[in-house]
């Protein structure tokens, strides 16, 4: 279920979209209503919700509990979807995420504006907890960001694939493309400027290079949460065989474009 809202200490008002759930949790989730005052149109808002607490930094131990599964046939292949309850937060800035990138190259000052502007979201996990979620500023740091004329988003997807195919494959895999993405928003803070970024080999082998170590160090910090290890509850066994494999790779990568 998706709820937009603004002012999350406040109240949650209303949003276009609803993704339906089962009676039962409708009926825990809608508590409480009331008229929005602020506006003069019939909208409602959510208020004095007990369940939105304790809030769950990213990459915490908390299983998401997604509430309906599909199953999309295209053309291609069939995609399972999973829709979980989400509340999207607007115009505000996460009080836990201490990102303040304005001093710095990577991203303008301008992107950072815009990122920030667009809000945070809480999604919902099992055991009636709910973690911070960034989806949104993650999609509007990748939007334009080789604008340029760098090759980072060509990094990220041959990463992606790489770890798809060969470092990481299955369907519950232990590094995901949101782990790439710090990654990638990582190396970019480090190497901001357009040359770092023209010759592909290069800049995908140090997109590799800190992956590698992120995952020997068993240490990857989130983007727009300072301090918080999205390694933290990842079996050290697994990150070690990864970063084996990561390894292999680095010591002779020519193998892996013949």
């Amino acid at each position: 279920m998706i709820i937009r809202g603004v002012g999350m200490e406040r109240s949650m008002m209303w949003g276009e979209r609803l993704v339906l759930l089962s009676q039962s949790h409708v009926a825990a989730v809608t508590t409480s209503r009331i008229p929005c005052q602020a506006s003069g149109n019939n909208r409602w808002i959510l208020a004095n919700i007990p369940f939105l607490t304790p809030l769950l930094q990213p990459g915490e131990d908390c299983e998401v509990m997604p509430q309906v599964r599909l199953e999309i046939k295209t053309s291609v292949c069939q995609v399972e979807v999973e829709l979980v309850p989400v509340v999207e937060i607007f115009n505000q800035w996460c009080d836990k995420a201490w990102w303040s990138p304005c001093l710095k190259q990577w991203p303008s000052q301008e992107k950072a504006e815009c990122v920030k502007s667009i809000g945070f979201s809480l999604m919902a996990c099992s055991s009636f907890h709910w973690q911070l979620n960034f989806s949104q500023a993650e999609y509007m740091v990748m939007e334009g960001i080789d604008e340029d004329g760098g090759c980072r988003k060509t990094c990220f997807q041959v990463l992606r694939q790489m770890k798809e195919d060969v470092w990481c494959p299955g369907n519950r895999p232990i590094i995901t493309s949101q782990h790439l993405k710090m990654v990638l928003f990582w190396t970019c803070k480090k190497y901001p400027h357009a040359k770092d970024w023209k010759n592909f080999t290069v800049s995908f082998l140090c997109l590799v290079r800190k992956l590698h170590k992120c995952v020997s160090q068993h240490f990857l910090r989130h983007y727009f949460v300072d301090g918080n290890n999205m390694f933290q509850y990842v079996s050290i066994n697994d990150l070690d065989a990864i970063a084996q494999k990561l390894t292999l790779f680095l010591e002779n990568p020519g193998l892996c474009w013949t």
